[in-house]
């Protein structure tokens, strides 16, 4: 069984304000393990340590868009398991 509650979900949004909606949603549907990043870069560094389970992603990022930045992270893990959702307003 998938537990949510510990599941590590890698937010990329830099705008603090969204960054805070999305994590007071995710937080309602009993995904508690949230971390935050401004940029692609920033998160890609932390996923080569600690690989999320799940990445939500804005669509146009300081760095790179996110298209990119899965195909990245993808890259970096040599695989394409990690699981994302794309938030555009598009």
């Amino acid at each position: 069984m998938l537990d949510l509650a510990s599941m590590p979900v890698y937010l990329v949004e830099p705008s603090a304000t969204q960054a805070r909606a999305i994590t007071g949603m995710l937080d309602r549907h009993g995904v508690r393990n949230v971390l935050a990043f401004g940029s692609g870069g920033a998160m890609l560094e932390r996923a080569g340590a600690a690989p999320p389970a799940l990445v939500v992603t804005a669509l146009y990022l300081p760095d790179m868009n996110g298209g990119e930045l899965i195909a990245a992270l993808r890259r970096a893990q040599g695989d394409d398991r990690t699981p994302f959702i794309l938030i555009s307003s598009e």
